[in-house]
């Protein structure tokens, strides 16, 4: 039996070993190492299950309110705060996050608070309601022009005029759509184009009373928009054609821009 000289596994002293010793450490060495790989993937696969558990358990349906339409969303609520939630919501329906807030069981929710904190059962009702803003009041189509005379006269200078009717009749004056409904009217259709370049349109669903101004003067429309289509574009000039026609238009809904005598 042959002896030899081996370093200590722990220490640096020296262990004085035989060839049976030697081999049979050698087995209960191989032995450890093997349990200690199906250990380390034991483990990783235990890591890689509690990571799985994490992103996939705290995942629970919740339904979004917002603009008078309901959208039913799932999302994480131990990895997402309410202002992501607000947001994905507010991207759908093509407005601004920033001018909106969330509700929950009559209770505002921080922004930037996790959604697991607030304790949200799964198929809970959120709403997201737009912000006022103060000393921002805003009135609508109807209201607008309820005050404003549509149209205004004109006298047309002399030179403008034939030579007979100048003889005939040397006053003459010119109706046409007054300066600042011809800017509100201008104002709306800017934002409609605006709406369909970003992808969105309102299929032609909105009345006058969700055509809505600012103290600004500025335009939008109080109803919930859809993707975009070229139908659907089509239905909302239809939609404005009609509300611009049962307010400026006379009972024919033709507009009286005329010479008046």
């Amino acid at each position: 039996m042959n002896f030899y000289l081996r370093a200590g596994s722990v220490s640096d002293d020296v262990i004085l070993v035989s060839d049976g010793e030697e081999s049979s450490n050698y087995s209960l060495r191989f032995e450890e190492l093997k349990g200690f790989k199906n250990s380390s993937n034991s483990s990783k696969g235990l890591v890689q299950k509690i990571d799985s558990d994490y992103y996939t358990e705290g995942v629970s349906q919740v339904f979004l309110h917002l603009c008078g339409t309901t959208i039913s969303h799932q999302e994480n609520l131990y990895t997402s705060n309410v202002n992501m939630l607000m947001k994905v919501a507010c991207d759908k329906v093509g407005v601004k996050s920033k001018d909106f807030y969330s509700i929950y069981c009559g209770k505002v929710l921080d922004p930037e608070q996790l959604l697991s904190y607030y304790q949200i059962n799964k198929d809970s009702k959120i709403i997201i309601n737009p912000r006022l803003r103060g000393g921002c009041a805003g009135h609508n189509w109807d209201y607008v022009i309820s005050d404003l005379d549509p149209y205004q006269r004109v006298p047309l200078p002399g030179d403008l005029l034939l030579p007979e009717q100048a003889i005939i009749q040397p006053q003459m004056e010119v109706k046409y759509l007054a300066r600042l409904l011809q800017v509100r009217c201008k104002k709306v259709l800017i934002y409609l184009c605006r709406k369909h370049f970003s992808g969105h349109s309102f299929g032609g669903n909105f009345s006058s009373q969700q055509i809505m101004f600012d103290t600004d003067g500025n335009v939008r429309i109080d109803a919930a928009p859809e993707e975009y289509s070229r139908p659907s574009a089509l239905l909302d000039y239809n939609a404005v054609s009609v509300i611009f026609d049962r307010a400026l238009g006379d009972a024919a809904d033709k507009y009286p821009m005329d010479f008046i005598i």
